[in-house]
């Protein structure tokens, strides 16, 4: 593309603070560019302005964007048929095996396992196997 007609791409964002990442693909006759806001937060709600200039043409584009609080509301066991229950029955000699799913924000859960005794469940117990999948 010849560099008189390259677009200059301009990104307005209502909290100039948030860990963004700008990529930009250009050829002979396509540019692109890709907003990416890392770790969104509620302070990142707003209105977006992506302005584009060639020459001395101009063309904006705006957006408002709500970053919601999510927020989990219970835990679930899967069941044998993959249906989700929220109580696990287990007899003794039986394997137990817990998915815990999450889904939302914020990705890093921090989570902890207690029996049905109040005490801390310890990852290394070699009798216990856990399997952790987190969604996005």
């Amino acid at each position: 593309m010849n560099e008189k007609y390259k677009p200059h791409f301009e990104w307005t964002l209502p909290n100039i603070s948030a860990i963004r990442e700008l990529k930009e693909f250009v050829n002979k006759s396509l540019s692109t560019s890709t907003l990416l806001i890392k770790n969104a937060s509620l302070s990142d709600s707003g209105q977006y302005v992506c302005t584009i200039s060639v020459l001395n043409l101009f063309e904006s584009n705006v957006k408002n964007i709500e970053v919601k609080e999510n927020i989990v509301q219970f835990v679930k066991f899967k069941d044998k048929n993959d249906s989700m229950v929220h109580e696990k029955i287990v007899y003794e000699g039986d394997d137990f095996l817990w998915d815990m799913q999450f889904e939302g924000y914020p990705r890093n859960l921090i989570y902890t396992f207690y029996n049905p005794y109040g005490e801390l469940f310890l990852h290394k117990e070699k009798r216990v196997i856990l399997s952790i999948c987190l969604l996005s």
